[in-house]
C-alpha cells in the first residue's frame, strides 16, 4: 500500500511538530466545500513553517514562560518591557502604537509591571494630561534578560558558514523589505 507524502515534505514522519502543529494541519491541509486550503501554499508555506520553528523553539518559549511567572506577569508584559527598554520611557499611547493594541490593554499591562516593581507611571512634565511610562532598575535587569533570551539566536545557527549567514540575512531583508508594515 502506497500512501502520499504530506503536502509539507517529510518533516512529519521524522517527528520535526508538535502535536498541536500536526492537529492544526490536518485541518487547514483537508480542503473544504471543494476549495483546496493549501493552494498557493507550496515552498514559501514550507519556509514560513521553518522559521517558526525556528523563531519559536520550545526551549525559549518554555523559558519566556519561565521568565514571566518569575517576575509575575504575563507575556504581554514582557513584550512591553523589551519595548519600554529601547525607548527610554514612552507615552501610554506611545506605547499602544507601538504594541498595536487598545490603550485600556496597556493600562493592564502597565499596572501588572507597576505592582511587580518593573515599570512606574507618572505625568509628562510638559502636559500633566499624559501620562508617560518608563522602567524601574528592577525593569531594566527584566528586560536585558527578555532580550537576552529572545535575541541570542539557536546553536542550530552554527551549522552555518559566514558567507550562508551574510545570505541568510539578505534574504529576510528582502522578504522584510516587501512586507507591508502591519
Amino acid at each position: 500500500m502506497t500512501t502520499a507524502a504530506p503536502s509539507t515534505g517529510d518533516r512529519v514522519r521524522r517527528g520535526r511538530r508538535s502535536a498541536e502543529d500536526i492537529e492544526c494541519f490536518d485541518v487547514v491541509d483537508t480542503p473544504h466545500d471543494g476549495a483546496d486550503a493549501t493552494a498557493g501554499g507550496g515552498p514559501a508555506r514550507e519556509a514560513w513553517i521553518q522559521m517558526r520553528e525556528i523563531t519559536h523553539p520550545p526551549r525559549m518559549l518554555h523559558e519566556g514562560a519561565e521568565l514571566a511567572r518569575e517576575l509575575g506577569v504575563t507575556h504581554g508584559a514582557i513584550r512591553a518591557l523589551r519595548l519600554l527598554a529601547g525607548a527610554g520611557t514612552t507615552t501610554m499611547s506611545g506605547l499602544a502604537t507601538q504594541l498595536r493594541c487598545d490603550g485600556s490593554y496597556v493600562t493592564g499591562l502597565i499596572d501588572v509591571l507597576e505592582e511587580a516593581g518593573l515599570a512606574e507611571r507618572r505625568s509628562d512634565p510638559h502636559d500633566r494630561r499624559v501620562k508617560v511610562v518608563g522602567l524601574t532598575d528592577k525593569g531594566r535587569e527584566a528586560a536585558r534578560r527578555a532580550c537576552a533570551l529572545i535575541f541570542t539566536p539557536p546553536a542550530s545557527f552554527s551549522v552555518l558558514s559566514g558567507a550562508e549567514l551574510d545570505q541568510l540575512v539578505r534574504l529576510l531583508d528582502k522578504i522584510r523589505s516587501a512586507a507591508p508594515d502591519d
